[in-house]
C-alpha cells in the first residue's frame, strides 16, 4: 500500500446527549509497483446514531460502500459496513478509552468473467485519546492511539480464504471551534473503511 485517505461528514440531530443523523464520504487507496491498477476511489453513505450518558457513550453506524473508480477492482465493492461503539471517559475529561466492533460483507473482482467473489469478516479496535495542550482557545490537542484488527474472507466456487490483519498507530488530532466534539456524534462516526480496502486485494 502506498496511501490511503477517507473524508466524511456528518449531518444530523443532537439533542440531551442523543445524537441520530446522516453520513456522507469519499476515500482513496493507493497501492505500490505492479498493483497500482488496484488504486481506487470510493463512496460512503450511511446513518449514525449515538448517546452520551455519564462517563459513557454508545453508538454505531450503518454505511454502504460503492467503489467508483478502479482499472483493476479487486478491492471492496457493494458493501454494508456495520460497527458498534462505546467510549468511556475519565473524571478529568482529558482522557477518553474506547472500543469498537464491525462487521463488512461486499463483493470484489466485479469485472471477472469467473463470476463475483464475495468477501466479509469481522474487525474489533481498541483507542487512548489524551490532551497534550490546546493552541489558543477552544483548539484541544489530542493524542490518538490505538490498535485496529480485522478478519476478511473471500468464498469463490465453494472455497474461502481468510487472511487477518492488525494495524496500530498513533497520531496527533486538533479540535477547531469553540467547543468539543460531543461524544455522542463520535461514537456514530464512520469506521476507518481504508482499512479494509487495503486487505481485500491481498486476499483475492
Amino acid at each position: 500500500m502506498d496511501t490511503a485517505a477517507q473524508l466524511t461528514a456528518q449531518f444530523g440531530h443532537l439533542s440531551e446527549g442523543l445524537y441520530v443523523g446522516g453520513i456522507a464520504g469519499v476515500g482513496q487507496v493507493d497501492f505500490l509497483g505492479d498493483s497500482t491498477d488496484q488504486d481506487v476511489t470510493y463512496r460512503l453513505l450511511g446513518a449514525g446514531a449515538g448517546v452520551e450518558r455519564g462517563s459513557w457513550a454508545y453508538g454505531g453506524s450503518l454505511l454502504f460502500m460503492d467503489v467508483n473508480a478502479a482499472e483493476d477492482p479487486e478491492t471492496l465493492d457493494e458493501a454494508v459496513i456495520a460497527k458498534l461503539q462505546a467510549e468511556y471517559a475519565l473524571a478529568s475529561g482529558n482522557t477518553f478509552f474506547g472500543a469498537y466492533a464491525l462487521y463488512a460483507d461486499g463483493k470484489n473482482d466485479i469485472d471477472s468473467g469467473f463470476g463475483i467473489d464475495v468477501v466479509n469478516g469481522p474487525g474489533a479496535g481498541l483507542y487512548v485519546r489524551h490532551k497534550i495542550g490546546a493552541i489558543g482557545e477552544g483548539r484541544d490537542v489530542m493524542l490518538n492511539a490505538g490498535i485496529d484488527y480485522l478478519s476478511l474472507t473471500e468464498q469463490f466456487n465453494g472455497s474461502d480464504v481468510t487472511i487477518d490483519s492488525v494495524k496500530a498507530y498513533v497520531g496527533v488530532q486538533i479540535t477547531f471551534g469553540g467547543s468539543k466534539t460531543p461524544r455522542a456524534l463520535r461514537v456514530a462516526a464512520a469506521p476507518d473503511t481504508t482499512f479494509a480496502q487495503m486487505l481485500t486485494p491481498i486476499v483475492d
